[in-house]
């Protein structure tokens, strides 16, 4: 006999309820009968000779959310998905291959892209149709979801061979243009200066920040800008990044009171977010505000990048050590709610005075407003006749009781999956903030978080996509080797440990061995993995840098580091493979620049000996944290011969190197010089 168990009908989206990604959770009580991207789905639309929906996007996507609620809730557009369709659902942050492919299809087909993707392919994965949100009825001149289905659905019945024809052609097309690459060229400075003149062409002078709202922080070209000062001494260069790190520190996209950036501003001015967090961009951006902090020593910058780090390691940290990878941008179904304050809410925490100056100190209004700062302290301090040492007092006593009322609100929901390569990126920020700051918190954060990617969610060498609710999910990408790799270099700068520079070199050896073509670029997936159409090669440097510019520095970094010279030879490969790109869009590879600034030198290297007398060697590391080194690397060897018994510093600039140094002042000189400082007495 049956159980009543037995009988129950399951909902459309059962399938996904047990999946390993909470966006896709968050579709199983859709009526929509969505299924996971695999073999299942295509070998259903074979037999009941379907077409296929496939639907990307990812958990803190605002619109990814209304379409959710609007469309795949909505039972007469459930009705046609599963009578005609196919549906299948994938979270972008797990498999970035299967949403790089049909966003380049969509943004080939309609000249745009963007989450939530939605994409029409034959049962063989070929793509024929393509757009991103679509409304559930026609509105505002936009076709309605449910017409847009009904006329995909005549198109299939009626033109079927057509259509399948077109889309054999285009997929072709989109094939041969993700396989081609422009030629080879060499590689020379130039590059790097043709670079700077577009960036410097599409800056906001005004805003900071690069071109008109939406406005992304885009690290990679502020990175580039750093690096490129460095090796130029550009003052526009090094300005550029200034204003925007402190229009944006300032501005609604930082919150103001918990620390850490929303992902990009819908104004010019950067006030106006769309409220999620994003761990790539913390990470990201973090470690350019300690960059600038080195360069020129103000308290602001570091200030950024300590409480954005804070926020990691207070509201993102996973009990083992991982990151989690984002939080959404809503609450209660209202977008931003959590961060938005009136008058009337901050007249309910402060005392009368104290309210009216926070509120004008952050632009609060009687309706939700944005935190972000209105004024200088110089003209707002005056206005309430105050002093400005006790205004700043003020303010920081303010936000702190503000930030306590603020967790009584429900928080966003957050996605707790550990993506390796974006964890990758936060080892490499809490790495630099331990040397920078001083802070061993921060270096334990980094070294807790490497060890549980190395040894708890990899599984020998194969590095694992991800982790969620202590499942091992997907193979490792190009992207999850390389920046953990960077995290692991950057680490090795921080902690003199041998162990480092080994579990680097092995990553990377395996990384080549899994990734690299004969033309010296990487793909982006491993022959074993299941990508459609094709294996490709990523090639844009967005929000995130793509694997190929990671793996470029890299393999420079690591071929200094540990005398690897095929390391470099297969850096040189990997650059000229792109160096075309480099001369006709180099801004489209901004972070892979940086490799390029690195491979043109000159490289400086400091090896320190440690001594019975003189400096104390933390002392000589101490002051090479203070400072903006870029192309320098270092490292302590207890084999390396001593001067008179003294630690001894081998400070290298390329091929010349000079004197042995073993007294400090002389020391701190010569590391001045390489960061392009002056000396003081000068």
């Amino acid at each position: 006999m049956k159980s009543s168990a037995d009988n129950t009908v399951k909902k459309g989206g059962y399938r996904l309820a047990e999946a390993s990604s909470p966006y896709l959770r968050s579709h199983a009580e859709n009526p929509v009968e969505w299924y996971q991207w695999g073999e299942d789905a295509f070998k259903k639309a074979v037999d009941e000779d379907k077409p296929v929906f496939l639907s990307v996007g990812y958990s803190s996507c605002h619109w990814c959310h209304v379409m959710a609620q609007e469309s795949f809730s909505d039972p007469e557009i459930a009705s046609i998905l599963n009578t005609h369709f196919v549906s299948i659902k994938v979270d972008r942050e797990e498999r970035p291959d299967v949403d790089s492919i049909y966003m380049q299809a969509v943004q080939a087909m309609t000249g745009g892209g963007g989450w939530p993707l939605s994409v029409f392919l034959t049962p063989d994965k070929q793509p024929f149709y393509g757009g991103t949100y679509f409304p559930p009825r026609d509105a505002g001149g936009h076709a309605g979801f449910d017409r847009v289905l009904l006329a995909l659905v005549e198109a299939w019945n009626n033109r079927r061979e057509e259509l399948i024809t077109s889309a054999g052609r285009f997929t072709n097309l989109l094939i041969s243009q993700l396989a081609n690459t422009p030629a080879k060229t060499d590689l020379s400075d130039q590059m790097l200066d043709m670079a700077f003149k577009e960036l410097h062409t599409n800056f906001d002078r005004k805003n900071g920040g690069f071109n008109a709202a939406p406005k992304f922080p885009q690290p990679g070209n502020l990175s580039f800008l750093l690096i490129y000062w460095y090796r130029t001494g550009n003052q526009d260069a090094l300005s550029m990044v200034g204003q925007t790190l402190n229009k944006m520190a300032q501005g609604g996209i930082y919150d103001q009171l918990g620390g850490g950036f929303h992902r990009y501003a819908t104004d010019a001015k950067w006030q106006i977010p769309h409220y999620e967090k994003m761990l790539y961009d913390q990470a990201l951006l973090a470690k350019i505000y300690l960059q600038f902090y080195q360069i020129t020593g103000e308290q602001f910058y570091a200030d950024a990048a300590r409480e954005t780090l804070d926020y990691l390691i207070r509201d993102m940290q996973s009990p083992q050590g991982g990151f989690y990878s984002a939080e959404d941008a809503d609450s209660e179904g209202v977008e931003g709610k959590f961060y938005l304050w009136t008058r009337e809410e901050v007249a309910d925490v402060l005392d009368g005075k104290t309210a009216d100056i926070v509120c004008d100190y952050f632009g609060i209004s009687d309706q939700p407003s944005t935190l972000s700062i209105s004024g200088d302290v110089s003209e707002v301090a005056p206005r309430h006749e105050i002093s400005e040492a006790d205004y700043e007092k003020l303010i920081y006593s303010a936000k702190k009781k503000l930030f306590q009322a603020r967790k009584t609100r429900t928080r966003p929901a957050r996605d707790e999956k550990v993506i390796t390569a974006w964890n990758g990126l936060a080892i490499s920020a809490f790495a630099a903030g331990g040397r920078v700051l001083g802070n061993e918190n921060y270096l334990d954060a980094a070294r807790r978080a490497a060890i549980y990617l190395l040894d708890d969610l990899a599984e020998g060498t194969q590095l694992r996509r991800h982790s969620f609710e202590g499942a091992k999910i997907g193979r490792g990408t190009l992207e999850d080797y390389a920046f953990l790799a960077r995290g692991l270099l950057d680490i090795n700068l921080a902690d003199i440990s041998p162990e480092w520079q080994d579990r680097t070199v092995e990553l990377i050896e395996e990384m080549l061995d899994k990734f690299q073509a004969q033309d010296g670029s990487f793909y982006l997936t491993d022959e074993q993995s299941d990508s459609p159409l094709m294996r490709f090669k990523p090639d844009y440097d967005g929000a995130l840098p793509s694997g190929n510019s990671i793996a470029a520095e890299v393999l420079l970094r690591a071929a200094c580091l540990a005398d690897r010279q095929d390391f470099m030879d297969r850096a040189e490969q990997l650059l000229k493979a792109f160096s075309g790109r480099f001369e006709t869009v180099p801004t489209s590879l901004a972070d892979m620049l940086t490799g390029l600034d690195y491979r043109l030198g000159p490289v400086s290297s400091i090896r320190i000996a440690p001594g019975e007398q003189g400096p104390e060697v933390t002392e000589m590391l101490d002051a090479v944290n203070e400072r903006f080194l870029p192309r320098t690397w270092w490292k302590v060897e207890s084999e390396v011969e001593t001067k008179d018994n003294s630690t001894t510093a081998y400070i290298c600039i390329g091929k010349a190197c000079r004197e042995p140094v073993t007294d400090m002042e002389v020391f701190r000189k010569a590391i001045d010089e390489l960061a392009g400082k002056e000396p003081e007495n000068a």
